[in-house]
């Protein structure tokens, strides 16, 4: 049951991410990265190991789209927006 769970958290994150990029909105690279921690979760949970190697590539792409994507600025203004 419980994998069984990480695999629908897992399958719904991406499409999300996918659905954030497509807007390509700010925040997407902080939710891709999100979305990752439950995918290393399920292949930890799963033993798919063979699937690391994607979560480690899709990370990679996360960090980098941080840059590309304008993310920090992002965050930089919701701290002020929120007072933090």
């Amino acid at each position: 049951m419980m994998l069984l769970l990480f695999e629908i958290l897992a399958s719904l994150s991406a499409i999300t991410s996918i659905m954030i990029y497509g807007n390509k909105s700010w925040y997407a690279p902080i939710f891709g990265l999100f979305s990752q921690m439950i995918w290393v979760s399920w292949v930890v949970v799963s033993g798919s190991w063979s699937m690391m190697a994607l979560c480690i590539a899709m990370i990679i792409v996360h960090i980098r789209n941080i840059k590309k994507m304008d993310t920090k600025q992002g965050l930089i203004l919701l701290w002020k927006r929120l007072g933090l």
